[in-house]
């Protein structure tokens, strides 16, 4: 249950590329004066540079190999990446931005990077991949780059009191157990990850639900014929 035309897969996965390209270039004022390399210590700009890179390689990659059957490639790191996608944006809206979303045009591209692409991408995965390719395990390995981030920035905070925010230690403020106190940051810590699991194994289930309705119907219909003859 899929489109199988692929040069609109090709466009469409392309233009997720693109438009994720720009909307880092612009966010990053790359070409203005404002340019930090701290930006690079936040996930949502680490965890979108990869997504543009993998959606550039899997782009090129379906134009050099137009008779394969495969939809995409590694589908268990493009399943990190949905989720971790999903993930950034979930957590801007309802942790760092409070269930708001700037309408001003200083956030046009935040939005894009947070909100617009992370739709697409999931739009991606139902419209244009082949399904049941991912295995039960796999919204665990999801969980790894969120896990490993904010380890990794505990550490340079409490191991080596470094910082690694622009204005605090902290890139986030709901990571800073100083402000909100250490029950609390671990309980918005444990309940991020536990929403990760249950939306990586959505995704699980929604991924195995054609072959199990294909393999489903068959049996119905024989049955119906079997029943059919014995009357």
């Amino acid at each position: 249950m899929y489109i199988r035309y692929k040069p609109l897969a090709v466009l469409w996965r392309m233009a997720i590329a693109i438009s994720g390209t720009i909307a880092l270039i612009a966010k990053l004022d790359l070409f203005g004066g404002s340019f930090s390399l701290t930006s690079f210590h936040y996930f949502d700009i680490l965890i979108t540079i990869v997504t543009v890179i993998y959606y550039f390689i899997l782009s090129f990659w379906q134009v050099n190999h137009p008779d394969s059957e495969k939809t995409c490639l590694f589908p268990s790191f493009k399943g990190t990446l949905m989720l971790s996608m999903c993930l950034m944006g979930l957590v801007s809206y309802f942790i760092v931005n409070r269930g708001q979303i700037s309408d001003n045009l200083s956030f046009l591209w935040a939005n894009i990077i947070h909100y617009a692409l992370p739709i697409v991408i999931v739009l991606d995965w139902i419209l244009f991949d082949k399904k049941g390719s991912f295995k039960i395990w796999f919204p665990f390995i999801w969980c790894i780059p969120p896990f490993f981030y904010m380890t990794t920035v505990y550490l340079v905070v409490y191991a080596f009191n470094g910082r690694v925010g622009d204005e605090g230690r902290f890139p986030y403020d709901f990571m800073n157990i100083s402000l909100n106190g250490a029950a609390t940051t671990l309980a918005i810590i444990i309940t991020m990850m536990l929403a990760f699991v249950i939306i990586g194994f959505t995704f699980f289930a929604l991924d195995q639900l054609p072959q199990k309705i294909s393999s489903i119907l068959p049996k119905k219909k024989s049955e119906e014929n079997s029943e059919e003859k014995t009357e």
